[in-house]
């Protein structure tokens, strides 16, 4: 009776036995709401997995502006250094020229 219960059970089939014999091979039927779930717990872990992938570039995006807004700076600060030095612009233009962005960025 084992090795022939164990290859109806793989095949989806069940049968049973009882004093006379072999009765009706019955099929067995997945439930529906085990499929639902699996297919649920599927979808949460690749969400989750897109999540941490997401959060991963959100890190690596402030990594690199930690490392260029510095940098950028002291481009800027450079600049506005030459621009005095060379008499190219007032100091008061700078300041007026910085104010003017502060007012676009609001």
């Amino acid at each position: 009776m084992g090795i022939l219960w164990e290859r109806s059970c793989k095949a989806g089939l069940r049968s049973e036995h009882n004093r006379e014999g072999n009765m009706s091979i019955k099929r067995v039927v997945p439930r529906k709401r085990v499929q639902e779930r699996a297919g649920g717990l599927v979808k949460k872990a690749s969400a989750k997995r897109g999540e941490s992938e997401l959060s991963r570039k959100l890190q690596d995006l402030r990594e690199q502006v930690d490392i260029v807004l510095p940098e950028m700076t002291a481009r800027i600060a450079a600049l506005e250094h030459l621009l005095l030095v060379k008499q190219l612009c007032a100091r008061k233009d700078l300041i007026d020229a910085r104010q003017f962005v502060r007012m676009q960025e609001a």
